[in-house]
């Protein structure tokens, strides 16, 4: 068991450094969070639920594609890894998000927003019918930041996700799960 362990170690390991080194780029400004994530599959019944960890970066949509945007859009790159409850499989996935502040329905100390993107996952398991370890990870949800003062944020998200291979396999088997993620910002938002 122990040397099953030391890839997922050493990818958590590069996902800290990476968003760590990420916040010293001055041009781009991004912000870093981390946090915990809990997946509850609910198709097929075959499907694993899981836990694991998450982190990204958060850009301003503008600096990245270079076009104008709103200020409220933001572009999301994240990296999660896991394993399942039932059997220990390790999950690793990768993705990338457009995030809307949603600013009319901004509190003094929620902030929320909606986002959807794609990803790579990779698990160790495959549920019937389901052709490769390797899917696409589609995914929608919607979130808010909650302000402390004097503080980062801490987040809060619930999330649809997604996995098939999208025909690339003619087993194409998808699974769908309801993930909730919750952490905090290591750099500072919006102040109160």
């Amino acid at each position: 068991m122990g040397g099953r362990l030391l890839f997922p170690v050493l990818c958590l390991v590069l996902l800290v450094a990476t968003v760590a080194g990420a916040q010293d780029i001055p041009s781009l400004k991004p912000r870093a969070g981390i946090g915990a994530m809990a997946g509850l599959a609910y198709d097929p019944k075959s499907a694993r639920d899981f836990v694991g960890v998450n982190a990204f970066l958060l850009f301003d949509y503008d600096r990245i594609w270079g076009h104008p945007a709103p200020d409220s859009l933001k572009f999301k790159t994240e990296l999660s890894i896991g394993s399942s409850l039932e059997t220990e499989d390790l999950i690793l996935s990768a993705g990338i998000e457009a995030l809307l502040y949603l600013d009319k329905l901004e509190t003094q100390r929620f902030r929320p927003y909606v986002e959807a993107g794609i990803g790579i996952a990779y698990t160790d398991y495959k549920v019937d019918g389901q052709g490769s370890n390797l899917n696409f990870n589609p995914r929608a949800g919607i979130g808010t930041e909650i302000k402390i003062k004097g503080n980062p944020p801490i987040f809060c998200c619930l999330r649809l996700w997604h996995l098939s291979n999208a025909n690339l396999h003619s087993d194409n088997r998808g699974s769908n799960a309801v993930v909730l993620l919750i952490g905090r910002y290591l750099t500072p938002g919006n102040p109160l």
